[in-house]
């Protein structure tokens, strides 16, 4: 008697079901990963020739000065990861 119930049930759930009765479910959204660019050896020798001054000073230069070079030559990199190449560069100094 309770199977027939339940299988009463499902059949008129089933038989009264258009797609006003259905619920959309949202799905989360994927981040796409991205993939870390590293520097060309092209990229390395502006870096290294446009702030020669400060690397041989062991100081960084002004965020100012590193978004003009950024922009300048057109590289598609942000003010904190030159800054942190720099610091790798003034590692290598020492």
């Amino acid at each position: 008697m309770f199977y027939l119930n339940i299988l009463l049930k499902i059949l008129f759930l089933d038989s009264s079901s258009d797609n006003s009765d259905k619920i959309r479910v949202k799905r989360k959204k994927q981040k796409l990963k991205k993939r870390k660019q590293g520097w060309t050896h092209e990229e390395i020798e502006l870096i290294q020739n446009e702030f020669r001054s400060n690397i041989f000073s062991k100081t960084y230069p002004t965020g100012k000065s590193m978004k003009e070079f950024l922009l300048k030559h057109k590289i598609n990199k942000t003010v904190p990861i030159l800054r942190s190449k720099l610091q790798h560069l003034l590692k290598l100094k020492k």
